[in-house]
Formats: structure tokens, C-alpha cells, sequence
């Protein structure tokens, strides 16, 4: 297709010579839509795993402001909103779609993420969308755009053999209203609707995406009970199965990570927390490696190895040893899971800290953590040729027990405990140059997770606050 660019003042749009399905876009962005005089706004169009072209770009944007996509391929549509010296205030992108050359014209819903902020996630309608609090649930994030949401329990108190005690995401324990709904948020809506439900309602398991747009959920207390049951669901049907094949071990708060369609699930409470193993949907356990240590509610990643192409599995923090006193790399060569070695010691050992593995260079990043008594503020990296973790950053608040996750090449750290009370610091670590960007959350929280979206955007939920926060790293 053939196009031509008309100026018409400052405003251009990229326009088709011949006819094809012309798009409407409806944004959706409270307190940022629409933009302000001083702020101008530009249309992109890009493939699947490219930055896009600019097709349009307006200091008054038209309404309805419309595009003409690229058609039938895979591909995006997004919108941007920059000041007058053209730095970036928000921006939101369409999940990959395919507009077909017969298709007639339509209305595409974009939802803008501000950069620099963080707000409540909204509909359609701009409401906010609902999601009780919930300790011990897992989000992931698939392929197709939407994020599926498992189980959990309510804050509060235990109902386990410590019933009574004081529950947190920093104190696994059996929830008392643990849930078995599973959620399904669909990222061309932000609907947030009832996709399935687990056999038994289930909280601090594991979970991890497979091929085919299908999630593995893995032990977690199933009532009082540990449980070493896998269920995997697929999320096109919308149906869940047991697997033929369990885990070797029942384990509470494990981290699992996908590698090559199969699971390496590793550490947990109990007699979990010393071995991790590789399991397939087909097969069950086909290795188990001891980790040296105990490591409770670990973080784990997956990545390649730059110099050899070896498949590494990094596990980081958690309780390992005394306190948190060393982390250990795996390898994954096939149906084998064998141990690396161990990593220097990061000191002053601290738990449930924020971690990443870095990338050019490559290395690992830990940020905050508990100690006893209080909690920290440095943000410390090792490069993986080094032999000692350097202080590159301070956190905005000492906190440990945070939502974290990756997206992009940002790590995001949402809430937290300073120890007492919890945290409405969100503090963005850019994993290239390890600066550290902050705003505030709308609400203190502590625990959950931080799942990437299509667009783009970070997506915070889950631990002791209600509802769901939307920031653009």
C-alpha cells in the first residue's frame, strides 16, 4: 500500500491512498485525557516486536481520532501524549491484532499508563477495576495480552497449626479465606471476569506460563494442607485439568519458571526449601537437584548465558542458609537440572529482597530487603566476573516484602514493609544504568505481584490492598 503525508499546520497524518478499514481510537485515560494545550499527541502503528512508525501527530487531536492500521498482519496500536519539550507524560498501546482488508471500519479502546505516576486501573467506563485483597495469589501473563489471576486468601489471621497468628506476605501461613477463582483481565476491555475455578481453593503456589497460551499452577496450601498437585489451564477453552503427574515434593511458596515448555519449580517451606526440580506436563519430575541451602519464598529467572548459550536458571534471596546468605545458579541442558555453583554472598544479608539478572552487563540486582529489626535502602548489583556486590542506588524508602517483577528492562518495586506498617513508595530500577526513578502509589500495600502488560505498562495487584495500579516505567 501506498502512502503520502499531508501537513495541515503542525498537524500530519499519515493517510491511505486507497480505501481500507479506518480505526476510531477511543482513549481511555481519566485525569490525562484529553491532553492539555501544551501537549501534543502521536499515533504510532507498528508490527509484532517493533517500535512502530509515527502515522499521525496533532497539538489538537481530532475527535474521533482515527488511524489506518496495518492490515492483515499482527499488529499495534498506540497513542502518546508529550509535553512542550517533547518528554513523554503517558502512552498505551493496543494488545497484537490482526484488521483483515475487508474489514469495515470499527472502534479500538486504547488506555493510557502515565509515565511517571501511577493511578488506578480503569474499564471502559473509566471505573476502577475491582479486585479484593489477596495474599498468596499468582498473575501471569500470556501471550495473547491478558493476565490470569489465581487464588489467594484474605489478610488477616492464620488457620493453619499457627491459627491466630499474624498473617502477612512476609508471613506465609494458611490464609482463612483462601479463594479458587480464577480471573481472567482482558487487555482489550481491562473486563476483569471469572475464567475457571481451581479444584480446591489453593494460595502461595506457584505459577508460570506454557506454550499455547495455557498456565501451570503448582502446590501452595490447598486448605491446611501442602500440596504437591499440578493443575494446567488453558486459557483459549478456559478449562482445567489435573495433571497425570504431580510434583516429587509438596511445596509452599516455591518460585517456578518456565523453560523450554517444562517447569523448573524450586525451594518452598519445609523439606521443599533445600531442592528444586525440573517437571513436565507429560513426563512428571525427571530431575531433582539439592540447592545446598533452604530457600523459602526464593525469586528465580531464567537466562541465557552470553558467552556460552547455556540456559540458566538464577535463584535469588528468600531464606537460604541462616538468612538469606547466598544465591545459586542452575543449569537446564534438556531433561537435566544440575547445580552451577553458588554466588558470592551478599552482605548485609537481607530477606524478601527486589531482584533481577541484568543483561549488558550481565549480573544481578537486589534492592531493599528485611534485616533483623529493621530494613534497607541499597540498591547493590554483582557483575557476574566481579566478586563482590557493589551499592550502585538507594531505594526511595527501606522496605523489603514488596511487589516486584520485570518489565522491559525495569525492575518495579511496588509497596512493601519497612518493618512496621507497610509502604506507598513505587521505586522504578532501570536494569541498564541501575538509576533508580520514584512515585507514589495510590494506597500503602505489601506483598503481591507486578506482571507486565501489552502495552507496555506495569500492572500491580494482589497482597493486603484492594484493587489494581497501573505505571508506565
Amino acid at each position: 500500500m501506498v502512502f503520502s503525508v499531508v501537513t495541515a499546520g503542525c498537524d500530519t497524518e499519515v493517510i491511505p491512498k486507497e480505501k481500507a478499514a479506518v480505526i476510531s481510537l477511543r482513549v481511555v485515560a481519566p485525569g490525562l485525557w484529553p491532553p492539555t494545550s501544551a501537549q501534543r499527541v502521536i499515533v504510532r502503528r507498528g508490527l509484532s516486536g517493533d517500535l512502530g512508525e509515527v502515522v499521525a501527530e496533532y497539538s489538537q487531536p481530532p475527535t474521533p481520532l482515527t488511524v489506518t492500521p496495518h492490515l492483515d498482519v499482527t499488529a499495534w496500536l498506540g497513542v502518546e501524549i508529550v509535553d512542550a519539550a517533547g518528554q513523554l507524560v503517558a502512552a498505551g498501546r493496543t494488545p497484537l491484532l490482526i484488521v483483515r482488508s475487508d474489514d469495515g471500519d470499527r472502534e479500538i479502546v486504547i488506555f493510557l499508563a502515565a509515565k511517571g505516576g501511577a493511578h488506578p486501573l480503569v474499564g471502559v467506563d473509566s471505573s476502577p477495576v475491582v479486585l479484593p485483597a489477596r495474599i498468596g495469589s499468582t498473575a501471569t501473563a500470556l501471550p495473547d495480552g491478558s493476565v490470569i489471576i489465581a487464588g489467594g486468601g484474605e489478610p488477616g489471621q492464620s488457620a493453619g497449626k499457627e491459627a491466630g497468628a499474624e498473617l502477612s506476605p512476609c508471613k506465609i501461613g494458611v490464609p482463612s479465606a483462601q479463594v479458587a477463582s480464577i480471573m481472567r483481565l482482558d487487555p482489550h476491555q481491562h473486563a476483569l471476569t471469572e475464567l475457571s475455578k481451581l479444584k480446591t481453593p489453593r494460595a502461595f503456589h506457584g505459577a508460570a506460563a506454557l506454550p499455547g497460551n495455557r498456565v501451570a499452577f503448582v502446590g501452595g496450601y490447598q486448605g491446611t494442607a501442602a500440596s504437591k498437585a499440578v493443575s494446567v489451564l488453558s486459557a483459549n477453552q478456559g478449562t482445567l485439568k489435573s495433571a497425570a503427574f504431580g510434583l516429587s515434593v509438596a511445596r509452599v511458596g516455591p518460585c517456578v519458571v518456565a523453560v523450554g515448555g517444562r517447569l523448573v519449580v524450586i525451594g518452598g517451606q519445609g523439606a521443599a526449601a533445600g531442592t528444586a526440580e525440573l517437571w513436565d506436563q507429560g513426563s512428571g519430575t525427571l530431575a531433582s537437584v539439592s540447592l545446598g541451602g533452604q530457600f523459602e519464598a526464593p525469586s528465580c529467572e531464567a537466562a541465557v548465558d552470553p558467552v556460552s548459550g547455556a540456559q540458566w536458571v538464577f535463584v535469588l534471596g528468600g531464606k537460604s542458609g541462616p538468612l538469606g546468605s547466598f544465591d545459586v545458579v542452575l543449569a537446564v541442558d534438556g531433561s537435566k537440572l544440575t547445580l552451577v555453583g553458588q554466588l558470592p554472598a551478599a552482605s548485609p544479608a537481607a530477606t524478601f529482597e527486589a531482584l533481577a539478572v541484568t543483561q549488558a552487563p550481565f549480573g544481578v540486582l537486589r534492592a531493599g530487603g528485611l534485616t533483623p529489626g529493621s530494613a534497607m535502602a541499597d540498591v547493590r548489583w554483582l557483575a557476574l566476573d566481579g566478586s563482590s556486590y557493589k551499592s550502585v542506588a538507594k531505594l526511595s524508602e527501606a522496605r523489603g516484602c514488596s511487589a516486584r517483577g520485570v518489565v522491559g528492562r525495569t525492575l518495579v518495586i511496588a509497596g512493601g514493609t519497612p518493618g512496621k506498617g507497610q509502604s506507598a513508595a513505587l521505586d522504578l530500577v532501570d536494569l541498564a544504568d541501575r538509576t533508580v526513578r520514584s512515585v507514589a502509589l495510590p494506597a500503602a500495600r505489601s506483598g503481591g505481584w507486578v506482571v507486565p502488560l501489552s502495552s507496555g505498562a506495569a500492572l500491580v495487584g494482589g497482597g493486603t490492598a484492594d484493587g489494581l495500579v497501573l505505571t508506565l516505567p
